[in-house]
């Protein structure tokens, strides 16, 4: 009996496993291949073949997903395009009013295709691995000076928590998903933002605290997914992708996003954790 029962304990751990996995967005994940001939190769047979398909419709809808924003692109640059020629026209008033309405929104559209495009990519992979030893606290260092004007135009305190950290990473894309969380908080944020370093013996971690309203934890993981727009964002301009892009350049490094709130249980803290070099 304990033989048996030890036995069919491993076997429901694996599909266990594989379900959590695929629940996590893993479509790659497998049950192991077993010839038992038993009911748990039928199961395992029947989850991996619904695994199979959703990770076929899941491609699918990336790929239409990303065929869509491309092909957008065009259009939309020569929308915008026309915009800029009728404001040189146009006298001031109403009119010219309405025509810088319609080119910010013009320039929001370009935004959001860009953003789906790149996570489309990220999430593919289908990005050249251009990974080299970097210092994590350079990198914020760098971004932390490009935001500064726009933090103090919008009366907020950007300060820095750097120590040095090492980690094997893409410079432009740990710059972009930087950008994104400074973006965010900017946005969302109260009137402090923080970017800061950090290093354990495993991970080097990249963050970015804010003392605004914060994510509630049951809303945490949710945030992360494309085109998520939580209640506290919906009047804001954006279309969801930057935390999911900020998710997908972590996930490409083989590290993660992750959302918490400050020690005093405020605000937000997102941080990048990567392997360590």
């Amino acid at each position: 009996s304990l033989v048996l029962g030890y036995v069919i304990s491993r076997r429901t751990h694996a599909i266990a496993a594989t379900a959590e996995a695929l629940g996590r967005g893993d479509f790659a994940a497998r049950i192991p291949q077993t010839s038992h001939g038993d009911g748990f190769d039928h199961l395992r047979s029947q989850i991996n073949a619904m695994a199979d398909r959703i990770d076929r419709l899941v491609g699918q809808l990336q790929s239409l997903s990303a065929s869509l924003a491309h092909d957008l692109r065009s259009p939309v640059a020569r929308l915008r395009a026309s915009i800029e020629q009728a404001l040189d026209a146009m006298p001031n008033g109403e009119g010219r009013e309405a025509l810088q309405l319609a080119r910010t929104d013009a320039e929001a559209l370009q935004t959001m295709l860009s953003d789906a495009l790149e996570l489309s990519r990220l999430e593919t992979g289908a990005i050249a691995d251009r990974r080299v030893q970097l210092d994590l606290a350079s990198v914020a260092d760098d971004l932390a000076d490009l935001y500064e004007p726009l933090a103090e135009q919008a009366g907020v305190d950007l300060l820095r928590e750097l120590v040095p950290v090492k980690a094997w990473a893409d410079r432009e894309l740990l710059a972009r998903a930087l950008s994104n969380l400074i973006d965010n908080a900017l946005k969302y944020g109260g009137h402090n933002i923080t970017v800061g370093t950090a290093a354990n013996p495993d991970h080097a971690i990249l963050w970015v605290a804010d003392d605004g309203p914060g994510i509630a934890e049951a809303e945490r993981e949710v945030a992360q997914l494309p085109h998520t727009r939580l209640d506290n964002a919906r009047t804001r301009s954006g279309a969801g992708l930057g935390l999911a892009v900020v998710a997908a350049v972590a996930k490409l490094h083989d590290g993660r996003l992750e959302l918490s709130s400050r020690p005093d249980g405020t605000g937000l803290v997102a941080q990048v954790v990567l392997p360590i070099a």
